[in-house]
């Protein structure tokens, strides 16, 4: 049988296939994403990262509402790593929804890379022989983690994961908080202070460590010995007990020297693999 379509009924089917043809090459980045052509994202002028990202997902768009919501949760997160979020933040900046597409998977790569790997590489900072370096491989792992349509647990899961990250990562916090608060004068320079002796600067010493001073408080008391000897070890000073320039240097740096070296330390911890071989020796980074 044949049927005969009116013109009216004619430009209604091409209508409807035009929409059907262009559905087929648009995609959804996981589940309710909005769709985002793969022409479109072809045309985007991606660097060469995006593009090998995007190819081998077969031009597939990868983000929705849920998953760019979690990354600007992990951006918001960044300072606890000691790491500047404003940066990333301008990164997900895009006008159209291909351009859009792209930011959001150019940031999240850079995000993954910085806690994954670190800011900077090592080798062009220090002479080093050699870093048991962390090895993620950030691309894949990104589009995987965009394919399930939700991202939030691979985003926690490449900073360090140990409790002497996490103690790094709260003293850093502490320290950045204290750094916004008046802080007491320093320690005057003077002769080394040895046990037993007397000196003015003995009870702003005491208040630094935060032990009571003698009753005389110029008297560099037992007690206060035995705190700054605590406080040398701890620092990696000889602990003698002697207070000279190197421990009155450590004594004297206010918050803002310390959530700087933690900041340092939190770096450092990213650039080394996680599993933590046997034969590898950390010194004393978590001191403060």
């Amino acid at each position: 049988m044949t049927v005969q379509l009116t013109a009216s009924r004619r430009l209604v089917l091409l209508f409807l296939s035009g929409a059907a043809l262009a559905a087929c090459d648009r995609h959804t980045g996981g589940e309710g994403g909005s769709a985002v052509s793969a022409q479109a994202l072809q045309q985007a002028g991606l660097d060469d990262r995006l593009k090998a990202f995007y190819e081998a997902r077969q031009w597939r768009a990868a983000w929705n509402a849920r998953t760019a919501k979690q990354l600007e949760e992990a951006i918001d997160a960044l300072p606890s790593h000691a790491l500047a979020p404003e940066k990333f933040k301008q990164m997900m900046q895009a006008k159209g929804d291909a351009a859009h597409e792209a930011a959001l998977s150019r940031t999240a790569l850079a995000y993954g890379d910085v806690l994954a790997h670190g800011a900077i590489d090592p080798s062009k900072v220090y002479e080093i022989a050699a870093i048991d370096r962390n090895d993620v491989k950030v691309d894949p792992q990104l589009s995987q983690a965009l394919d399930k349509g939700d991202i939030a647990d691979w985003l926690k899961s490449l900073a360090p994961q140990d409790a002497e990250y996490q103690a790094l990562s709260k003293a850093y916090q502490d320290y950045s908080r204290q750094a916004g608060q008046p802080q007491p004068p320093p320690i005057a320079d003077g002769k080394p202070i040895k046990p037993g002796g007397h000196d003015p600067r003995v009870a702003q010493i005491a208040a630094a460590l935060g032990v009571p001073a003698d009753a005389d408080p110029t008297r560099y008391a037992p007690s206060i010995v035995e705190a700054v000897k605590g406080f040398q070890d701890s620092q990696g000073i000889n602990d003698d007990g002697v207070i000279g320039a190197d421990t009155l240097v450590v004594l004297n740096a206010g918050p803002t020297d310390r959530a700087r070296q933690l900041a340092l330390n939190l770096e450092a911890r990213r650039w080394l693999k996680r599993e933590r071989p046997e034969t590898r020796i950390d010194v004393n980074t978590a001191s403060t």
